[in-house]
């Protein structure tokens, strides 16, 4: 399991509250924010450790998982 410094734990924590204000209040769901820090966890896995890159690999998957989990 990957080891992740403090500094880009509050990143991918940043990412995710600004990916999640991309979605409707409703559908904002505790499933619906896990699967987007796991996007978030497996693009920093893969070595994208930027904030702004870390919030369009969320982003790219809003609608796959809105559709999945909604």
């Amino acid at each position: 399991m990957p080891s992740y410094s403090p500094e880009l734990i509050q990143t991918m924590r940043a990412a995710l509250d600004e990916v999640v204000t991309k979605i409707p209040l409703e559908q904002a769901t505790p499933g619906v924010k896990a699967a987007l820090a796991e996007c978030i966890l497996k693009a920093a896995a893969n070595g994208q450790t930027n904030y702004h890159g870390l919030i369009e690999a969320a982003s790219e998957q809003i609608q796959t998982i809105l559709s999945i989990l909604t």
